[in-house]
Order: C-alpha cells, then sequence, then structure tokens
C-alpha cells in the first residue's frame, strides 16, 4: 500500500510566484505586526477585566468602611462597659465612680448616625463633665433599634458590675447602602455579641 503524499505550501518572497503556480496573498518579512481588529480585540477584553475588577474593588470597600464603623461602635461600647466596671470618673465635680453609656443617634434623628460616651445615669449633652469624648459619626452605616423610634437610644452600664442598667437588653441593627447588616446586642449582664 502506498501513503498518498502530503503537500505542504512554502513560503516564499512577496512578489514571487508560489510553487504550485498561483498567486495570492502571503505574508511577507517586511509585514510583520498586529492588525487592527487583534488590537480592538485585546482592547475590548482589557476593558472587561478592568471594570468587573472596579466592581468587586468598590464593594470590598464598602464592606470594609461598613465593618470598621461596626468595629467603632462595638469598641465604644466596650470601652463604656471598662469605664463603668473600673469606676471612672471625670470632672471637678465628681468624688465617686459613676456609670458610663454610649448614644446612639438612629436615622431619622437631628444628630443621625452619630454616637457618644457619656457618664452619669442620664445623657446630659449640657454638662461639661458628662462627655468622655467628642461625638462620632458613622460614615457608612445607619442605626436602627426599630422602624417607628427616632429618639437616641442609650445604653448605660452600671458602676462595679457592667451590667445594663437601663434595659434587660438591647439591640442595634445597623444597615448600609449596599445591603450590609450587623446587629449588636448587649444583654443584661453587659456582654456585648455582634454578627458580621
Amino acid at each position: 500500500m502506498v501513503s498518498p503524499k502530503i503537500c505542504v505550501p512554502k513560503l516564499i518572497r512577496k512578489g514571487s510566484l508560489p510553487v504550485n503556480g498561483k498567486s495570492g496573498y502571503q505574508r511577507g518579512d517586511s509585514q510583520k505586526g498586529f492588525t487592527l481588529l487583534e488590537i480592538v480585540v485585546v482592547m475590548a477584553m482589557l476593558a472587561v477585566i478592568a471594570g468587573l475588577s472596579m466592581l468587586v474593588g468598590m464593594n470590598s470597600y464598602r464592606s470594609g468602611s461598613f465593618r470598621n464603623d461596626r468595629d467603632a461602635a462595638v469598641s465604644m461600647l466596650q470601652r463604656a462597659r471598662a469605664q463603668s466596671i473600673n469606676n471612672v470618673c471625670r470632672g471637678s465635680s465628681c468624688t465617686d465612680g459613676k456609670p458610663h453609656g454610649v448614644r446612639f443617634y438612629p436615622k431619622g434623628n437631628a444628630d443621625d448616625d452619630k454616637f457618644i460616651i457619656f457618664q452619669g445615669v442620664n445623657f446630659h449633652d449640657t454638662a461639661d463633665d458628662a462627655l468622655v469624648d467628642e461625638p462620632a459619626q458613622f460614615s457608612s452605616f445607619t442605626v436602627y433599634v426599630d422602624s417607628s423610634t427616632t429618639d437616641p437610644i442609650d445604653i448605660i452600664f452600671d458602676r462595679l458590675s457592667g451590667n445594663l442598667l437601663n434595659a434587660a437588653s438591647t439591640s442595634l441593627i445597623l444597615k448600609d447602602e449596599a445591603g450590609n447588616t450587623s446587629v449588636i446586642d448587649v444583654n443584661s449582664e453587659g456582654r456585648i455579641s455582634w454578627t458580621n
């Protein structure tokens, strides 16, 4: 049995005839590079990749900002509880320790999305020695207790024990525009827990 011959055309220089006698376009030595179509396809692929990476990057940034603000709120609660347990008292009129708490301003309040640490059994925004820190602003989320209230929320810890002074337990719901949600729970013994 005889095997058939396979004819492979040879590349020749531009301007000369192919070996088999037919003329046709052949890329010669002087025609190196990319076609316009190849460049456009590569640019389109790079644009799609850049768009997807920006989308993922923005979601990561929003989620990170939300977690930072949530952690700041939890940190303020932990600090207020620690100051209550340690019987801390600030100001010239203070001779014995006082309870400490955090006031949260929910969405819809005139000072919405702010929080502040204070000392005493009640929040007094006019007393110089009542405020432990300047009010801080949440940058990425809104505080909710329930949908019907815009009144400020005070979470106050009792001296020495750190138990909640003003309620059996409290929950704060934190939400942002991207759909991130976290719940901060404080039980009657002052234990602070949170989700996400």
